[in-house]
């Protein structure tokens, strides 16, 4: 659950299609509620952001709400059935309960595998997101995106090694992020 910043909020969760056969049965959906309790998209049950998946039992999100973009919804999946590889990828959704990109969306890395994504953090310098993750050799890395997911430093950003729990992210007040 996340506040959209005007009194609503946002509700993101893993959906299981019985209908599918085992194992990409499951979906992430989204649903925004305004702040006069109405569900503003549709179907009532949830934008479909990602389908086909392969999820792990717990599904482990992060995310961002931009005033260009609406929803950044962070997530990762198990690679072959391997359930300490990684995928990491950012989806967008925009105000009209629009999905902005086919498939799984942005992958957060393409060079490696990661675990799953730690924190999506709002800049407080311009409408982008900081994306906090770990690599799969335990380094803590960041890219900065804008409202459409594009990244916006020429690359990854290496900010720790040998991480061994859950990281935490701020913004700094400056356009970066302070990682503990």
């Amino acid at each position: 659950i996340k506040s959209d910043g005007v009194g609503g909020l946002f509700v993101v969760g893993r959906y299981r299609d019985q209908a599918v056969n085992y194992p990409y049965q499951h979906q992430i959906r989204a649903q925004h509620i305004d702040s006069r309790g109405q569900v503003s998209w549709s179907p009532v049950s949830g934008v479909v952001a990602v389908d086909s998946l392969m999820l792990p039992a717990r599904f482990y999100g992060a995310m961002q709400c931009l005033p260009d973009t609406t929803l950044v919804i962070g997530w990762h999946e198990e690679v072959q059935y391997n359930p300490y590889l990684f995928r990491g990828y950012l989806q967008a959704i925009n105000r009209q309960g629009h999905v902005l990109y086919d498939g799984r969306g942005v992958p957060l890395d393409t060079t490696q595998l990661s675990t799953p994504i730690y924190n999506l953090v709002q800049s407080t310098q311009d409408s982008s997101v900081l994306a906090v993750w770990s690599g799969g050799d335990s380094t803590l890395w960041v890219q900065k995106y804008d409202h459409l997911l594009h990244p916006i430093w020429d690359q990854n950003v290496k900010i720790a090694e040998a991480v061994e729990s859950k990281s935490q992210a701020t913004p700094d007040g400056a356009g970066g992020v302070v990682v503990v």
